[in-house]
Parts: C-alpha cells; sequence; structure tokens
C-alpha cells in the first residue's frame, strides 16, 4: 500500500544532485528492497538475531553499497535514506479504497514492516488503520505461515485451511477475493455487504 520505490528514489536524487554524481535511483531501490528481504530470510532462518526492519535496512545498505561506489554513504547520508522509508506516501488508489473497506469491515494490516515505519507513513499519508500487527512482534516473518497464522491469533480468529499445505500458496481460484487493483478489491469485498461481518 506503501510507494516504497519513489519513497528511496526522490530521497537518493536529492542526495545524488548534492554529491554531484551518476546514480540509477530505480536500480539503487530495487537493490535495497531487495536485499532487505535477502536479510530478512536470514533472520528467518535463524543465522541472524530476530530483529525489525529499521535493524534491517542498514544491514542491506551496507550489503549493496559496493555496487554503487559513486555513492559517499556516510552516517548522514544513511541516516536520510533510511527515514524515507518513514515518510513513504500510499499508492494514489489505496486511501479511497481504505476508507470505503472501513465502512464495512475492521481493516488491520499485518506487515513485514517496523511498527514505526508504518505509523508514520500512515501518517505521512493521511491514512489510519483500525490496527497495525508488525511481523516484529510476532516470532515469524511473512511469508512463513507461522506470521499469518499468530496474526490472525492476536485477533481472536482461527484461520481455515482445509486440504492446504502451509507450505503452498493457493491459486488464483483459491482465493475468497483476487483483485488487480485496491480499488477493484474494494468493490468486491463491499459490494452487497450492509454492515460490519469481520476483519478485512
Amino acid at each position: 500500500m506503501f510507494n516504497w520505490k519513489d519513497a528511496i528514489k526522490d530521497a537518493l536524487e536529492v542526495i545524488a544532485t548534492e554529491q554531484e554524481i551518476d546514480i540509477d535511483p530505480e536500480g539503487f531501490a530495487m537493490e535495497w528492497r531487495k536485499h532487505l528481504f535477502l536479510v530478512l530470510m536470514e533472520v528467518r532462518r535463524g543465522e541472524l538475531p530476530h530483529m525489525n526492519v529499521d535493524a534491517v535496512l542498514p544491514i542491506a545498505l551496507q550489503r549493496i553499497a559496493p555496487q554503487f561506489p559513486q555513492l559517499e554513504l556516510d552516517e548522514s547520508v544513511t541516516a536520510r535514506l533510511h527515514r524515507a522509508w518513514h515518510s513513504m506516501q500510499a499508492w494514489e488508489d489505496f486511501p479511497p479504497a481504505l476508507a470505503r473497506l472501513k465502512e464495512k469491515y475492521m481493516v488491520m494490516i499485518l506487515t513485514i514492516l517496523s511498527f514505526s515505519i508504518v505509523t508514520d507513513s500512515s501518517k505521512a499519508s493521511n491514512i489510519t488503520w483500525d490496527g497495525v500487527i508488525s511481523c516484529e512482534f510476532l516470532n515469524h516473518y511473512k511469508p512463513e505461515p507461522g506470521a499469518y497464522i499468530e496474526g490472525c491469533a492476536l485477533m481472536g480468529f482461527k484461520p481455515d485451511v482445509p486440504g492446504q499445505s502451509l507450505g503452498e500458496l493457493p491459486a488464483p481460484e483459491e482465493y475468497d477475493y483476487y483483485a488487480q487493483s485496491f480499488e477493484e478489491l474494494a468493490e468486491m469485498m463491499c459490494d452487497g455487504v450492509e454492515d460490519y461481518s469481520g476483519a478485512a
């Protein structure tokens, strides 16, 4: 729901202008995000201690630094790039979809992002949730099945997975809702729903 790529690109473009360097902002953003998930995989496997994404981001950043030697990545620049994750804007079609969903449902987010990143970026985007569950508070990170099970348990729900292996991703037709946009998802979930019937 947050436009992470543009947030990183915008921050890096300002820094690149200041340092008078030529750098690929999109390539940088993609590499940083990719390595964020690679480090999280190490956390999930127990090769690194359990930590939140705010702790993971600097590790991932240092790992991609050799790919961008023209960038002077001192403490100040690192902090500025890190702050970009805390000021992400929501995708354009998400706020109206969220508002519509909240009229019919209790809407919570289960995210790998740190609680701090989600709250800061939600504030920056002027959106509110009925609740936020960060995997930093759980024993598992998405996409581990345990993250979803623990998240549901916190809400008092028990997910049903009849005939489905927890290690498998369902096919599109097996989902209750499968949409190509936030607007489409809101339409599918709210069409014909008269009042609150559970969490979304």
